[in-house]
C-alpha cells in the first residue's frame, strides 16, 4: 500500500471581523456619541454605528477620550440611555477584553452551588430550582 502524502496547507490566522476604521478620529466619535446622548432619548443608529465598526482598541480610546473631554464614564452614560438587549450588547462591546472575560465570570458564578457530603445542590435557573447532583466513589 503506497503512503499518501499530507500537506498542511498554512492557515489564515484572524483576529475577529472587526478592522480598524480608515480614518479614526477618536476626538469626533466621542462628540457623535455625546450628541447622540443628548435631549430625549438616544440615537441608537449612530452608537451602534460607532460601537459596530471600530476595533477593541478604539473602543478604548473613545472611553478615554469622552472621560477627559467631558468628564463622564461613557459606560454609565450608556448604561442610562439604552435598554434590553442593545443595552447588553452595546456595553459588552465596549468593555476592554478584561472587563468583558471578569463580567462573563461574574454573570456565570451567580449560579448557586453548595457543596455536602457528596452532594453538590445547584440553583441553575437563578429561580430557586435546585438539582441534586450525587458524586459517586468507586473503592480503588
Amino acid at each position: 500500500m503506497s503512503r499518501m502524502s499530507v500537506s498542511a496547507a498554512p492557515r489564515k490566522t484572524t483576529h475577529g471581523t472587526i478592522t480598524p476604521a480608515a480614518n479614526f478620529d477618536k476626538e469626533e466619535d466621542a462628540k457623535r456619541l455625546k450628541k447622540a446622548m443628548q435631549g430625549f432619548g438616544c440615537d441608537e443608529k449612530t452608537v451602534i454605528s460607532i460601537a459596530a465598526h471600530r476595533t477593541n482598541y478604539q473602543r478604548q480610546e473613545i472611553r478615554k477620550t469622552f472621560k477627559t473631554m467631558y468628564g463622564k464614564d461613557l459606560m454609565q452614560e450608556l448604561r442610562s440611555e439604552l435598554s434590553g438587549h442593545l443595552k447588553d450588547a452595546i456595553l459588552s462591546a465596549m468593555m476592554s477584553t478584561y472587563e468583558y472575560d471578569a463580567d462573563q465570570l461574574y454573570h456565570a458564578m451567580k449560579v448557586r452551588c453548595v457543596h455536602t457530603h457528596g452532594h453538590t445542590l445547584t440553583d441553575t435557573h437563578g429561580h430557586g430550582h435546585r438539582h441534586t447532583y450525587t458524586h459517586t466513589h468507586t473503592p480503588g
